[in-house]
């Protein structure tokens, strides 16, 4: 509680690395923290972690997971904020593999991948939700500049996505998943080829009051 996190490196877990147990995190700033794998800041691996009030900002990793890297992990992160973090790979912002992940009254802004998943990577998990989030102005060159899904089922409600870019996905690339959206919008965001709003490929995506404005491929 009330810690900050700044300018440390590792292999695994720029700042820390949470491996079993139950770990609360609130009121933290991480910055400046790097890795050369995965988890910029923050690796959790088969643990139940609960971030609250919480800033992430400038976090890079040569892998996976500029700020966060979440695997076979219970995560809640609710009030956190993840700007300009930057990912070698994917998940610039956050990426979680297995377990399950809930967001809540968060910020993905301006996060980078060199591959995939600009602001935020899920791939393979068994619950996920994001409320009240915003994803704006993150970018991957190739697939999914805002969100990128993979054989997942994420509940997203009220979540706007702002000005992301990719190829293909430029707010959501989905594969081999079934997204629910609820009261969500896709405002200014681009593709090189397509999809500046939503790109799915063999996937199901349920829509309720979803609003497209001004997203160009």
């Amino acid at each position: 509680k009330n810690v900050v996190f700044s300018n440390n490196t590792s292999t695994e877990g720029g700042a820390v690395a949470n491996y079993r147990g139950t770990i609360t995190y609130q009121n933290v700033t991480f910055t400046g923290n790097s890795s050369k794998n995965n988890g910029g800041a923050v690796f959790n691996e088969l643990t139940t972690v609960i971030f609250t009030d919480t800033e992430f900002t400038n976090n890079s990793t040569e892998e996976k997971g500029g700020a966060v890297h979440n695997y076979d992990t219970t995560a809640t992160y609710t009030r956190v904020n993840f700007t300009n973090n930057h990912a070698g790979y994917s998940g610039a912002g956050m990426f979680s593999y297995e377990g399950n992940l809930y967001v809540t009254d968060a910020t993905f802004v301006g996060n980078t991948a060199d591959l995939l998943g600009g602001g935020i990577a899920n791939y393979l998990l068994t619950e996920s939700s994001f409320t009240r989030v915003l994803v704006k102005d993150n970018s991957a060159p190739w697939l999914g500049g805002g969100m990128y899904n993979d054989s997942v089922s994420p509940l997203i409600t009220e979540v706007s996505f702002e000005g992301n870019y990719a190829s293909k996905g430029g707010a959501m690339y989905n594969e081999l998943s079934k997204p629910v959206l609820k009261t969500v919008t896709f405002a200014d965001n681009s593709a090189m080829f397509s999809g500046a709003g939503i790109f799915g490929y063999s996937s199901q995506i349920n829509l309720a009051n979803v609003t497209m404005t001004g997203n160009t491929s």
